[in-house]
């Protein structure tokens, strides 16, 4: 999953200035935002079980493994 960019689109509508450095705490609010609209979601029914790459599901276990950083 790559990093949340920001940027406000009235005033930058070609996305030349991502705004996530200088205000992390708005990053922070919109993405609770998103994972709580996200825990809503159906997983798609196609794909063969293929990821979705939207991130981990909600509530699903950690995956351990030597690529991901959170099971070191």
């Amino acid at each position: 999953m790559s990093a949340a960019k920001l940027y406000h689109l009235r005033d930058d509508l070609g996305e030349t200035k991502d705004l996530a450095a200088a205000q992390p705490d708005k990053v922070k609010e919109l993405q609770a935002k998103w994972d709580e609209w996200n825990k809503a979601n159906v997983k798609p029914l196609w794909g063969g079980g293929k990821a979705d790459n939207d991130g981990p599901e909600p509530g699903a276990p950690a995956k351990k493994g030597k690529n991901n950083k959170a099971a070191k």
